[in-house]
Order: C-alpha cells, then structure tokens, then sequence
C-alpha cells in the first residue's frame, strides 16, 4: 500500500515536471516493476522463499504437483474456468453498475508505442510479477494453512491491490480461480502462464472492440462464454473423479494468527478504490 502511493505521487510530481507521455510511461514500468519485487525481496530474506525456486505449499506434495502442472489437461481445464467465469463475473458486474448509472469502457490506443507498452506492463509484466507476489509469496505464506483460507487470502489480496472498485470483483474471481490451480499444480510457473494467457486474451479483446461493432462484440464474446463455460463443465465432470486432497493442513487457521497488515491493507484499497470510482 505505501509503495503504491510512494510510486503515484513520484508518477504525479514528473507528470507536473516533464509532460511526455512516452518518458511517463517508462517510469510507470519500472516504478510499478519496482512495487512488486521489493516486498518479493524482503520476504525472501526474511523466509528465504525464492519464486521458481522454491515450494509453495506444503514440501510433502510438491513433487507429486510438479508432475500435475505438466498435464495438458489440467491447463486446458484450468485455463477455460478462467476465461468462463471471468467472463461471467464481467457481464454481473457490468449489470449491477448500470443500475446505478455507471458504465466502464476500456479505451485502448492503436499507436506502436502504446500497443507496446501495454503488452510488456499489462500482459507480461503484470502476469510474472502478480504471480510472485500473490500466489508466490502470499500462498508460501499461508502454505501451512488450509487450502480454502490461502486460496481466498491471495485472491481477496489480488483484488485490494487493483484500487479500483469495478475491477474488484473481476480480480477477485481472477485471483481465487489462479491460486486454486496453483495450490493444486503446486506451481508458480502454471499460474503465470494461466495468468499470461488470459491477459493476452483481454488485449486481444480489447483491440477487436475497437473494429468490431458492438453487435459483433457482443457476439463474439457470447460464443467465447459459452465455449469455455461448456469445456470447464466437461473438465469439471472429469476432473471430480480423478481429484484428491494433496494439501489439507490439520493446523486451523486463528483469528490471532492474520497479520493485522492485512486487513488495514485491504480497508485502505477499498477506500482508494471507492475514490477512485466517484
């Protein structure tokens, strides 16, 4: 939280200073790269948890999670809940703010530089650094935890750092979807690329809004919906049968023992979210 106001206070003061957007947008990159791997580092030093490296969950279902995170299947299956009820979450949310008069229109510029910039910060970067910070180091956290209390932490954790209320539930359903693969693969490099994947599809999403006419859009959307919502259904029926506990910690998860970082972190990205909003 600190290092997001640090990070748009220094973005603001340069916006003030220097008036290139192109010189704004690089800072932003590193700025933003910079937020994420410094609490990375920290917790690697104080842990010694290393992403990539190192487990993040429990020791004795790690090799049995490297060998699941290999399976075609299981990334097909993973990857179709995702997009199904990302989509889902998108058309419940953009109902409920209709009702009160608000409408969300992602605007997204054509130029080189911006169709760059937006593929390395939001498709890339935001894919490797998210998923160290929430599901590599959040769920190493809570790896001694329950599964259904690390999953809801990293996804509810995911959703505060997005300050932005309408984007709140989209992430939310985001990050629950990719840390339950993730404490299921026991892999970190599963989630990136289940992450990777659908921010790639919302750029390639993006940009068909922009030629196609809304008709098409709505079209195109709808069948993408209900082909991943029929592919993660089937998985589902499949997956119940083959799937088993590999992490289910006996050890309760006490009030006492949630940082009470936590909780002032997310009061306070709601707010900013519900400023940011108004």
């Amino acid at each position: 939280m600190l290092l997001y106001l640090i990070k748009e206070l220094v973005i603001f003061l340069i916006a003030l200073a220097e008036q290139n957007t192109v010189f704004i947008k690089m800072i932003s990159i590193l700025l933003a790269t910079a937020s994420f791997i410094l609490p990375i580092v920290l917790y690697g030093k104080s842990e010694g948890y290393v992403p990539f490296l190192h487990s993040i969950n429990a020791p004795a279902c790690h090799e049995i999670g490297k060998k699941r995170s290999k399976t075609v299947f299981l990334f097909i299956f993973a990857f179709s809940l995702l997009i199904s009820v990302l989509n889902g979450v998108g058309f419940l949310t953009d109902f409920v703010f209709s009702l009160f008069g608000k409408s969300f229109e992602n605007t997204l510029s054509l130029s080189p530089f911006d169709v760059a910039y937006t593929i390395i910060r939001s498709v890339i970067f935001a894919a490797f650094l998210e998923e160290m910070l929430f599901r590599g180091v959040v769920l190493h956290a809570f790896s001694k935890r329950p599964a259904v209390a690390k999953i809801l932490f990293s996804g509810l954790l995911f959703a505060s750092s997005h300050y932005n209320l309408y984007q709140f539930f989209y992430a939310f359903a985001a990050g629950t979807v990719i840390a339950l693969f993730a404490v299921v693969t026991n892999s970190l490099l599963f989630s990136v690329l289940l992450h990777l994947g659908s921010n790639f599809m919302t750029f390639i999403f993006s940009i068909l809004k922009i030629f196609l006419s809304s008709e098409k859009y709505t079209a195109v959307s709808l069948f993408v919906f209900s082909a991943t919502a029929t592919v993660s259904i089937v998985c589902t029926i499949i997956y119940i049968f083959k799937f088993y506990k590999i992490n289910d910690p006996s050890v309760p998860l006490k009030k006492s023992e949630i940082p009470k970082e936590i909780f002032v972190y997310i009061t306070a990205s709601l707010l900013l979210s519900i400023i940011n909003i108004l």
